[in-house]
């Protein structure tokens, strides 16, 4: 038992049990409680019984069976030649070429049919970026040259300045090879 408060006994406290690694606690929780104890007896009755199974082993040659039929089932799957997911459904083709061609037709009819909206956006968003540019600008304008370039020098040094361009261009790498192998369509060995 974790607590000293009254309650019934965990899983743990019944694997003490049956190890012979329990605590005084168990003992007195089991004197006071006959749902524990029943359920003591009866964790302790199924380990018995299960001890007393006779121990199976596999046939004489099992093994060599088993790899047997690996084996022959491996050879028939590298017979077969390789078919595409792609070859087998054209139609699958057909549906994205069709789906992929209604939905940029939709958002062109949809664009053109609410040309006002979108300029209206467009004209929101160049106003809010002027506005948030205004402010860099205005701030960057109160510190001088010299203090920016040693802000940044004191921050990332030269030596960090060519790994932080090194990275960039790792992740960008990286970001490419990702994109590349996302999009192509593996095939099977012959």
């Amino acid at each position: 038992m974790t607590s000293s408060h009254p309650q019934h006994l965990t899983w743990d406290d019944l694997d003490d049990l049956l190890m012979g690694t329990e605590r005084s606690p168990v003992h007195v929780h089991l004197e006071t409680c006959a749902e524990c104890r029943q359920l003591a007896a009866a964790d302790l009755d199924l380990v018995a019984q299960i001890q007393r199974l006779p121990q199976l082993s596999p046939r004489p040659g099992f093994a060599d069976r088993v790899m047997v039929a690996v084996a022959v089932a491996g050879a028939a799957v590298t017979d077969r030649p390789a078919v595409r997911p792609s070859d087998r459904l054209p139609w699958l083709k057909a549906a994205a070429a069709i789906f992929t061609l209604g939905s940029l037709g939709t958002s062109l009819g949809w664009s053109l049919a609410n040309q006002s909206l979108l300029v209206a956006l467009r004209n929101d968003a160049i106003a809010t970026m002027k506005g948030t540019a205004a402010q860099v600008v205005q701030t960057m304008g109160g510190l001088s040259q010299s203090t920016v370039v040693a802000a940044l020098r004191d921050t990332v040094g030269g030596v960090g300045i060519g790994l932080l361009v090194t990275a960039i261009a790792a992740a960008y790498l990286a970001g490419l090879l990702s994109l590349q192998r996302l999009v192509t369509v593996p095939e099977r060995a012959p």
